[in-house]
């Protein structure tokens, strides 16, 4: 690798091709459009999209896009997602494309959620790993629902502090107020 000018632009000899990265370091995309572990940038970690590009999403076939096999499909990334759920502080725990469960997890490799506040508040892992709002998708025994749930009444300012709910549901499917799992009690 090699630095040129004032930018800082680093160049990288790949099979036979010199690959730009633009701008100072951490920039985490290349210029050819390919991503992940196949494509490494220079210091070795794996390529990703311009979250603010284009083409945001890397497919399990390690190239940027924005279709649905792009951003949709078993094994892709949205960086778009991956870069709002930073700025989130981690707090956003669903994805757009509605996918939801084990086989769609976030950035922190927890499984996804679904938006307890949209119109598609459940995920039924097991069948589609999507979110929806109908039997199947919220009164399965494979189902999660992630509308919040009214503390009792009986709770008081003391017992928000618990790092259980008062429904008895615990794990990461479960999280309290704060967003982290709930422990059983």
């Amino acid at each position: 690798m090699q630095k040129c000018g004032k930018l800082g632009i680093a160049q990288l000899i790949f099979l036979g091709q010199v690959i730009v990265f633009q701008g100072e370091t951490g920039v985490k995309w290349r210029s050819d459009g390919n991503c992940g572990y196949t494509y490494p940038l220079p210091d070795g970690s794996p390529a990703e999209c311009d979250p603010d590009g284009e083409k945001p999403c890397c497919s399990w076939l390690d190239e940027c896009g924005n279709t649905t096999v792009h951003c949709s499909s078993y094994g892709s990334v949205n960086y778009t997602f991956v870069k709002e759920w930073i700025e989130s502080g981690g707090k956003r725990r669903w994805r757009y494309d509605m996918k939801c469960g084990e086989e769609y997890r976030l950035p922190d490799h927890m499984p996804s959620e679904c938006d307890p506040d949209g119109e598609n508040p459940c995920c039924n892992d097991l069948w589609e790993s999507e979110c929806g709002n109908t039997d199947e998708y919220c009164s399965c025994e494979d189902c999660k629902d992630f509308r919040v749930t009214d503390l009792d009444e009986t709770s008081t300012e003391s017992e928000s502090t618990n790092k259980w709910r008062s429904d008895g549901n615990c794990g990461a499917w479960n999280p309290l107020p704060d967003g982290s799992p709930a422990e059983c009690d």
